[in-house]
């Protein structure tokens, strides 16, 4: 079913560069890669093959092809990147990325220790090769980074060749651009994006969060006073008081952002629904609501 509904924005065709939706594959079969390019491919930019689990997947080739015909991006995750870097064997990664016919690859050191020096080198070399997916930021909780470095590594790791810089969450969704309790670091978030051009970013998702940020992309300040949600069926319920910090009111300039974490379950669905739609509406206290659809992440 596809509808025209006002108010929501237009969405670039593919190939994008801003708007791109990225899909871990944790080791699917060739039959649900298949269904999954029949059901969501025109809706999907590139896809992951995370974890490293490319060293033991069956049918990879297969798989990697029915992608390709898909007109979806394949690359492998970071993980398999650390993997051949910390052994010495970055020439046999290159290699291997020539024998799937890898367009894409992941630099990250989430799970070793890498000067950052030496990453952008390698982003330097890949991005000879292939296209470069850079991610910053560590999974070990104990590693924490300072906003303005975050920012510093970012802009260094695109000048050095990277197409996009990926914010590190983990599946947990407690390191990162995320707090140990669960919390989004807003604190992070907002100073990302203030200072790197957010088309650049890909936001890392955890397994049970929604991310909504706010841009007023007027020309006059706006104030944000309230934030609904519903799904298709039922009425519009403030989350405002209890999901929240824009108080009384969150005071937009132009260009300004204003970013809301959600973690599901949650008194709006206390029982666990992957892929659960809902719609979302976004309520100024002047002009125009606006509305656009969101779901809980699968």
């Amino acid at each position: 079913m596809r509808e025209n509904i006002p108010f929501i924005p237009e969405r670039d065709v593919k190939p994008r560069e801003k708007g791109l939706t990225m899909m871990m594959d944790k080791g699917l079969s060739l039959r649900e890669a298949e269904n999954f390019v029949a059901s969501s491919a025109e809706f999907t930019d590139v896809v992951k093959f995370g974890f490293g689990t490319a060293l033991i997947t069956h049918e990879l080739e297969e798989k990697n092809h029915v992608y390709k015909e898909g007109n979806l991006i394949t690359y492998f995750g970071g993980t398999l990147f650390e993997l051949y870097v910390i052994r010495g064997l970055f020439d046999d990664y290159r290699r291997l990325l020539d024998k799937y016919g890898m367009e894409m690859a992941e630099v990250s050191d989430g799970s070793m220790i890498l000067p950052h020096n030496e990453k952008l080198q390698y982003i330097e070399k890949l991005s000879e090769q292939v296209t470069v997916l850079s991610e910053v930021g560590s999974k070990q909780a104990d590693v924490v980074f300072p906003p303005n470095v975050w920012v510093a590594m970012m802009k260094a790791e695109l000048e050095a060749g990277s197409w996009k810089v990926i914010a590190e969450a983990r599946e947990s969704g407690t390191t990162g651009i995320y707090n140990p309790d669960g919390s989004a670091n807003t604190t992070l978030i907002d100073d990302i994006i203030k200072q790197v051009q957010i088309e650049n970013v890909i936001w890392d998702s955890t397994t049970n969060t929604t991310s909504i940020i706010i841009r007023n992309s007027g020309t006059r300040t706006r104030t944000i006073i309230d934030l609904y949600v519903r799904r298709p069926s039922d009425i519009y319920t403030p989350i405002t008081p209890f999901f929240t910090n824009l108080g009384t009111g969150k005071l937009l300039s132009v260009d300004q952002t204003f970013t809301i974490i959600l973690r599901w379950p949650n008194t709006l669905d206390s029982s666990w629904a992957s892929n659960q739609t809902y719609c979302f509406m976004i309520k100024p206290k002047t002009g125009i609501s606006r509305v656009f659809n969101s779901s809980t992440p699968a």
